[in-house]
């Protein structure tokens, strides 16, 4: 991911992309339509190898605001144990998963007692939900300090 302002930071940059190519980029990013505090420009290349030239083709993608607001909501699960996160949480996975799936998972983690380790189960699930990926770190095993490699 890079803003706009990185091509005329970096002129090598414009090494890596025909003319033609940069200019459709240009085109994208001055649309009037384009705000690049909600959308942002993608390229796709095909590499062909031999002597047919790649193919890169650019398009305008919105941010998708879920996935933004599950990130928020797993920084402050971890950060503290505060009932407006976990709130916030049972209201993601709520409008994200189906309502079967939202309803069992809600079951399952309403039955525990409001402490850090449901925090961490509701972080679990929304990164889980996101397709994210997270590091494990044990703290507190003082006599076991193999488990975290």
């Amino acid at each position: 991911m890079m803003p706009r302002s990185f091509w005329d930071q970096d002129l090598s940059f414009l090494d890596l992309y025909p003319y033609g190519t940069l200019e459709s980029f240009r085109r994208l990013f001055a649309e009037t339509s384009f705000d690049p505090n909600t959308k942002y420009v993608a390229a796709f290349t095909t590499k062909h190898g031999g002597s047919k030239p790649d193919n890169t083709v650019g398009v305008r993608i919105a941010f998708d605001s879920s996935v933004i607001r599950g990130a928020e909501i797993v920084e402050a699960l971890t950060a503290a144990t505060r009932a407006e996160d976990l709130a916030d949480a049972f209201a993601w996975i709520q409008e994200q998963y189906p309502p079967r799936a939202s309803e069992q998972i809600l079951r399952t983690l309403r039955n525990r007692t409001p402490t850090r380790a449901i925090n961490n189960a509701a972080a679990y699930i929304i990164m889980r939900g996101l397709g994210l990926s997270y590091d494990v770190r044990l703290t507190g095993l003082v006599g076991a300090a193999h488990l975290n490699g």
